[in-house]
C-alpha cells in the first residue's frame, strides 16, 4: 500500500510543471519570441532523453499526455514552443494540444505522428511556424510521394497502430539548405529557430526527417538545444560542430541538409509592470 501511494506521487510530479521552468516563462514573456525560446529552452538542460515518452494517457498509447521528466527531441521542441507561444504557462496547454492533434483533438488516431506528412505542414497550416529556409540561402525542395504501397513494405510499419486509411497520402514537399550552406546557417539563422535535419530519400522509406532541436544565441556562438541519443539527454551543441558531424560522418541513411521553422507570436503579449504578478 505504501509503496503504492509512492509510484503514484512520482507519477503525478512527473506532470508538475518544475519552478525553474515556470519561472523561466514567467522572466520571459514580455521578451521577443526569438529570446523567449531562448529562455524557456535553458532549464529544460540536462533532463533525460526517452524515445517516444508521451502518449495520450488512454488507449492505444496509455504514457502520459505530459511529464516533465524526460523527452525526446520532438516533445521536447513541441513543450518549449507551447510554453514560449502561450501567455501563461497554465494556458499551455491549449497550444500544445494544437502543435501535437489534429483540431488539438487529444487521440492516437489525431495525433501528427509523421514529420514531412503531418507536424511540418499541419503547423505551418495553423500559423504556430513559418518556412525561414528560403530566407536563409540558395534551396533545394526535396519531394516525396506518399503511397499505400510504400507504407506497406516499411519495416517499421508495424509500430503504429493506425488503419492503413489514417496513414498520410499524397506528395509533400520540403524547402532544404543543402548540407554544404553550413556558413550560411551559422551567418543567418535567427536564435529561437527549429532545425529539422532532413535525410536523403529512401524508396522503401515514408520518412525523411530524423531530428529537430532549437537554435539559440549564447556566448556570440550559434547553439543547438535537443534531446538527443547522444548522452541520453538534452544538451546543447556548439551549432559549427554539430553541422561538422553531420558532414564527415558515414551514415547509412545520409544527412542531405536542413529545413528552418520560425515559431509566430499568436497574440499581444506586452505586460505593465504591474500586472505581473508571478
Amino acid at each position: 500500500m505504501i509503496l503504492s501511494l509512492l509510484l503514484s506521487a512520482h507519477a503525478a510530479e512527473q506532470w508538475i510543471l518544475p519552478p525553474k521552468i515556470r519561472s523561466a516563462v514567467m522572466s520571459s514573456r514580455n521578451m521577443d519570441i526569438g529570446r523567449r525560446m531562448e529562455v524557456v529552452s535553458r532549464p529544460f538542460i540536462g533532463l533525460p532523453y526517452v524515445l517516444d515518452p508521451m502518449g495520450e494517457s488512454f488507449g492505444v498509447d496509455p504514457d502520459p499526455l505530459i511529464r516533465y521528466d524526460a523527452f525526446d527531441c520532438l516533445t521536447y521542441v513541441e513543450e518549449v514552443l507551447a510554453l514560449s507561444l502561450s501567455f501563461s504557462p497554465d494556458s499551455a496547454d491549449i497550444n500544445r494540444e494544437q502543435l501535437r492533434y489534429f483540431g488539438g483533438v487529444i487521440h492516437y488516431r489525431t495525433r501528427k505522428h509523421f514529420m514531412l506528412s503531418q507536424w511540418i505542414p499541419d503547423n505551418l497550416e495553423k500559423g504556430f511556424l513559418r518556412d525561414i529556409t528560403p530566407e536563409l540561402g540558395e534551396v533545394e525542395v526535396v519531394e516525396k510521394s506518399l503511397l499505400p504501397e510504400l507504407w506497406k513494405k516499411w519495416k517499421l510499419r508495424d509500430k503504429y497502430k493506425l488503419a492503413d486509411t489514417d496513414l498520410p497520402q499524397g506528395d509533400f514537399h520540403l524547402n532544404v539548405l543543402p548540407l554544404n550552406q553550413s556558413s550560411v546557417l551559422l551567418e543567418k539563422i535567427p536564435n529561437g529557430a527549429l532545425l529539422i535535419v532532413v535525410r536523403r530519400d529512401d524508396r522503401n522509406n515514408p520518412l525523411l526527417v530524423s531530428h529537430i532541436g532549437i537554435v539559440v544565441e549564447k556566448g556570440g556562438r550559434k547553439w543547438i538545444r535537443h534531446a538527443t541519443t547522444l548522452g541520453k539527454r538534452i544538451r546543447q551543441d556548439r551549432l559549427d560542430k554539430y553541422i561538422a558531424v553531420m558532414r564527415r560522418t558515414r551514415y547509412k541513411w545520409p544527412v542531405v541538409g536542413f529545413s528552418v521553422l520560425f515559431p509566430l507570436e499568436q497574440g499581444p503579449r506586452h505586460l505593465h509592470a504591474d500586472e505581473i504578478t508571478e
